[in-house]
């Protein structure tokens, strides 16, 4: 009997186990498909199963680098540097608030000398040599180009990967933490990346942190042209403002002089104007009697102001253009004000020292004009200013500025550039390099700006014909010449494509 029971009870447990499994399979969703990860538990399809590097193609743990480095505002680390130079054989310190304030503290450098700190805080690059006291101060025109385009390495890295196809290439433990090893093959001479050629690079990627702690530029015979360590990452760290914000300290002999390197270019022509302001620049359309203009001072301060000087010989009229709104970085009105309309704007009047200032916004920019004139003439010079259609930067020398640029027109690229988009600056004289079959010499120009070239088309006003073209391209491009073709990039972007010989004909 006791042996029947124990069967009965057994038949009893394995009915109930039964049940209770039958249950858990019919709670599930019919529509399910289970996903496995490697290491064996079964999660169903809207569970979310992170791979590691270790389980990624070179494809994928590049893509995941670009995504973080994208997402990276800042960082500080260690960096050690060996090139091909003793020049390159550096160890600093290196801090960046992405995208224009950057600092590096060099413990030991040949080219900058132990202890010099370098800062980039938006308007200047400095460099202080604790050891002198001195202090060496340039003007940042565009921070992409600035001495720090070359330092911030990780950047570099994730835009070889943006364009080389990665494979992996093994493993290594670097400073207790393993990196995956990344190469790609690089096609061609990327300057825009390392000035020195290299075929190949190196990437190591820490798997826990995702950040780069080495990078490798390998030459076309397997020689190492750059090789890059960073340590001690720490990732968007709280940096005060005071890093990047340099002040020189008591003592420090700083030259150039913040206000000789801020003071205005002084130049003959319009044309450092109409290069900066482009289709916004403005122009009195009407001027008293005997003024014509003389020269332009081009301010080099992070507000945008050229100031056009007209005169009559006797007296100057002076009228500014600001690229920031709403006073920018001029000085505060020292008389009573009074308002008074200007093209449909409300202006400021004031007198000065026996000059009459009239201030006014005007679309982006603020404008003002000055002189010793009487305030009605100020009014009516400031009612007629408006955006200029053809500038002749040379009008000494360019008696029909409109028949120059007819003439260049005729050029295909110029005429392409003119119907993409491209801005007409206005004619000046330039100069044309003398080659094999065809001699220099200084020629009328039409002069335009185009996806951040700017293209001098010469022309030869007697054969009326164009003869040839100088481009000034950004820091940091790279042209490339293929024969019958020359190519301008820059920042991994075709800006444009140049025939050398047509339009010369």
């Amino acid at each position: 009997m006791l042996i029947h029971m124990n069967k009965l009870l057994w038949i009893v447990v394995a009915a109930l186990a039964m049940l209770i499994i039958i249950g858990c399979v019919l709670s599930v969703p019919q529509n399910a498909s289970p996903v496995h990860n490697n290491s064996g538990p079964v999660f169903w399809e809207n569970t979310t199963v992170q791979k590691s590097l270790h389980e990624m193609s070179g494809e994928e743990i590049a893509a995941e680098f670009i995504r973080h480095n994208t997402n990276l505002s800042g960082y500080s680390a260690t960096v050690h540097t060996i090139g091909g130079t003793g020049y390159e054989d550096e160890e600093y310190l290196f801090f960046t608030e992405r995208p224009d304030r950057f600092r590096a503290e060099y413990i030991r450098s040949e080219i900058h000398g132990n202890g010099t700190i370098v800062v980039a805080n938006r308007t200047f690059v400095w460099q202080y040599h604790p050891g002198t006291r001195t202090a060496k101060p340039d003007l940042i025109d565009d921070p992409r180009n600035t001495f720090f385009a070359w330092r911030d390495y990780p950047a570099i890295a994730a835009r070889i990967l943006e364009n080389f196809p990665a494979v992996r290439n093994g493993t290594e433990n670097r400073n207790g933490s393993t990196a995956i090893i990344l190469e790609a093959t690089v096609d061609g001479i990327p300057t825009q990346y390392y000035p020195s050629p290299f075929s190949r690079t190196r990437i190591w990627i820490d798997e826990d942190t995702l950040m780069m702690t080495r990078m490798e530029l390998i030459g076309d015979y397997n020689e190492t042209e750059l090789a890059v360590d960073l340590t001690d990452f720490r990732v968007d760290p709280r940096l005060p403002d005071a890093m990047f914000d340099f002040v020189p300290p008591d003592g420090t002999e700083v030259s150039p002089a913040i206000a000789d390197l801020l003071a205005p270019l002084n130049t003959s022509s319009m044309r450092p104007a109409k290069e900066r302001f482009g289709r916004d620049l403005l122009l009195p359309a009407y001027l008293p009697e005997g003024y014509s203009f003389r020269y332009c001072l081009h301010y080099r301060d992070r507000d945008g102001r050229d100031s056009l000087v007209y005169s009559n010989g006797s007296g100057d009229l002076v009228f500014t253009q600001a690229l920031k709104k709403d006073n920018a970085s001029f000085a505060a009105p020292a008389g009573p004000e009074t308002a008074i309309p200007v093209c449909n704007r409300t202006g400021t009047s004031w007198t000065e020292s026996g000059t009459h200032h009239l201030r006014w916004n005007c679309g982006n920019s603020t404008c003002e004009l000055a002189g010793t004139i009487a305030n009605a003439e100020i009014a009516r010079i400031a009612g007629s200013v408006e955006a200029p259609e053809l500038i002749n930067f040379a009008p000494d020398a360019i008696a029909d500025p409109e028949l120059i640029a007819a003439i260049a027109l005729h050029d295909p690229s110029a005429q392409k550039m003119a119907d993409s988009g491209g801005e007409i600056i206005g004619v000046g004289m330039s100069i044309k390099r003398g080659a094999k079959n065809s001699p220099g010499g200084i020629f009328p120009a039409l002069v335009i700006r185009y996806n951040g070239l700017i293209v001098d088309v010469m022309v030869d006003p007697d054969a009326q014909k164009p003869v040839g073209r100088t481009i000034q391209v950004p820091n940091g491009a790279v042209v490339r010449d293929t024969g019958n073709q020359t190519v301008i990039e820059y920042d991994e972007k075709i800006l444009f494509i140049f025939d050398p010989m047509e339009g010369t004909g």
